[in-house]
């Protein structure tokens, strides 16, 4: 079971991600993976082979690195990729969220 804060952490994360482009099911994914229950982390980082992961949301490979490479650019998390025997891997680490900020 996640911890409050973590929970309020990845729901403002999400939300962040989801006005940054148009990848709100690449950033769930994001999250979904990030929520293990064994290790409660704030700047999750998990790694994920990419083409399994972009099949399973419906979208292309390409489609899933835009959506990394927008959320990097708007310093949600960084990314790295791998090129293994079994495919391309990305490493992806939640950065924290933003605070709201309004004027």
């Amino acid at each position: 079971m996640q911890t409050p804060h973590f929970e309020t952490w990845a729901l403002r994360w999400a939300q962040q991600a989801g006005e940054t482009c148009a990848c709100r099911p690449v950033a769930g994914l994001l999250v979904d993976l990030a929520a293990d229950p064994r290790e409660v982390q704030l700047e999750p980082e998990v790694a994920f082979p990419l083409a399994p992961a972009a099949r399973a949301l419906g979208v292309t490979a390409e489609t899933m690195l835009t959506a990394l490479g927008q959320l990097a650019d708007a310093r949600l998390l960084d990314f790295t990729e791998l090129h293994a025997q079994d495919g391309l891997w990305v490493t992806v680490r939640l950065l924290p969220p933003r605070l709201a900020v309004r004027v």
